[in-house]
């Protein structure tokens, strides 16, 4: 990893130190938590760490900085996002119930882009922007995912059970879509009590 921040050099020095490791000028090492491993670290700028955790004592003299490259697709402003290359969802065959029929219906598109972000002073927002490959795709794409978000309602209802915020039923049920082009936008809401689930 490359880590952007500010760092007290002497003291991260000291501190391998104490834990065992070593020093090479700028370049630290040191045991890791997990066994086998060791971290290793060293300044590429004042404000820029090398870091890597690795069997490798020295594998942080691997990480080089480059220039970055500009990607494809407009990153979301969302301080937590994830690009899915869609055949990336062809592969996945153990996903929770009721997201099956979402990831079916995305196997055809060119990617996906997941962000979460606030909404309100408690609650979240994920959404999904999807790039098609011509605006007939995601005309489809939106009634399908329209559909597969009302066959759902109707197969708890059938249940005689009503979805909950707190849990993957409500989360999924309560998706809105439109079309922008070759875009298909999906929100979910999330609420904190979902969130807090998780890591149960």
């Amino acid at each position: 990893m490359l880590l952007d921040g500010r760092f007290d050099w002497d003291k991260l020095k000291a501190f391998a130190k104490t834990q065992g490791g070593s020093c090479d000028g700028d370049f630290c090492n040191a045991k890791g938590s997990t066994p086998g491993r060791v971290v290793s670290f060293y300044p590429v700028s004042k404000k820029l760490m090398a870091f890597a955790s690795s069997p490798n004592e020295k594998a942080a003299r691997d990480i080089n900085p480059r220039t970055p490259v500009k990607p494809s697709y407009e990153v979301p402003d969302k301080p937590v996002w994830l690009y899915v290359p869609s055949s990336l969802l062809q592969q996945q065959s153990n996903l929770p119930a009721g997201t099956r029929l979402f990831t079916r219906a995305l196997e055809t598109a060119q990617r996906l882009i997941f962000s979460l972000g606030p909404s309100g002073p408690t609650n979240f927002e994920l959404t999904l922007d999807v790039t098609c490959k011509t605006t007939e795709e995601a005309v489809v794409l939106k009634n399908q995912l329209e559909g597969i978000t009302q066959l759902l309602q109707k197969l708890i209802a059938r249940e005689k059970q009503s979805s909950s915020r707190a849990d993957l039923s409500g989360v999924l049920t309560a998706g809105s879509f439109q079309r922008q082009a070759e875009h298909v936008i999906g929100r979910w809401p999330i609420e904190k009590s979902f969130v807090e689930s998780l890591g149960r």
